[in-house]
């Protein structure tokens, strides 16, 4: 209630000044907070036009406003975060007629968790039955398996998603299972240099058929 109040409070007057012509026109007044709801300092924010043309740039300060001033005429995008992870985008916002539209977004710089090391690969094996779609309840059996560093799981769910991990200089060796179906063998090696995410389809082929 206090924010909302203060919020029509700061209007009020902004209008007031820009009729008394104390102050220009500032297109927009951006607040950014964490999850938790405190105010993020120095987070990059950008106005944009439709073909992507940033018009405006600000950082938040201390309170975790920033004021992007100029914008194009019509729909504008907000970009919190610019082009780093977790980067948020306010799409198809029209400007006030000389009133600054005030946006709040909530935003968590996740900047530099894509380069942590995982030591290995992580796979997401995807079983397709023959007409493309994803078969739940595939069992995964691997021989001797040990403890891995990260979770995985032996059991396709609903996207028919086995998720798997193989530690550098491993192969992973498989065969995938499933009532009424064809056991399928599947192997993958992990070698130092490989991408850490990648995705493999495997497609079952029903049993009792020659094939």
């Amino acid at each position: 209630m206090r924010w909302t109040l203060a919020m029509v409070a700061y209007s009020l007057a902004s209008g007031m000044l820009l009729a008394q012509g104390q102050v220009s026109y500032c297109a927009f007044e951006v607040m950014v907070r964490s999850p938790e709801g405190g105010p993020v300092s120095g987070a990059p924010v950008a106005s944009l036009a439709q073909d992507g043309q940033t018009t405006g740039f600000a950082s938040t300060d201390r309170q975790g406003i920033a004021r992007v001033c100029d914008a194009p005429v019509g729909l504008t995008d907000i970009r919190v975060g610019d082009r780093l992870c977790g980067a948020v985008t306010v799409h198809y916002i029209t400007p006030y007629w000389l009133e600054t539209r005030h946006v709040v977004v909530t935003y968590k710089n996740c900047n530099g968790e894509e380069f942590a090391p995982m030591g290995g690969c992580s796979l997401t094996i995807r079983v397709r039955s023959q007409d493309g779609h994803p078969l739940e309840g595939v069992r995964l059996e691997v021989p001797n398996e040990q403890p891995k560093k990260r979770p995985q799981t032996r059991l396709s769910d609903g996207f028919g998603r086995i998720f798997r991990f193989t530690d550098y200089g491993d192969t992973l060796a498989v065969r995938l299972l499933k009532d009424g179906y064809v056991p399928q063998g599947f192997t993958d090696q992990c070698r130092s240099g490989d991408p850490q995410w990648a995705e493999r389809t495997v497609v079952l082929n029903p049993a009792g058929k020659n094939w």
